[in-house]
């Protein structure tokens, strides 16, 4: 699943945390707090194609989705 199929085929609310892995580091691409449902508008173009490798809800409190670049 991409990340515009999962912002499109999904409501998502409340604190959301968008990251990936480069050279075994977390990357934070963005953070969203309060949010009453995610729009693709606040969404760069350029990570609406990243693949969703994992949700999951943290106890940070935030719903952390990690994504990484699809193969072309």
């Amino acid at each position: 699943m991409t990340l515009y199929e999962l912002v499109y085929q999904t409501k998502l609310c409340g604190d959301i945390r968008v990251s990936m892995w480069e050279d075994n580091e977390e990357k934070i691409i963005a953070t969203w707090t309060g949010v009453e449902e995610l729009f693709s508008g606040e969404i760069e173009d350029e990570w609406m194609d990243f693949e969703v490798d994992y949700i999951f809800a943290s106890p940070d409190g935030f719903l952390h989705i990690e994504v990484t670049e699809r193969d072309a």
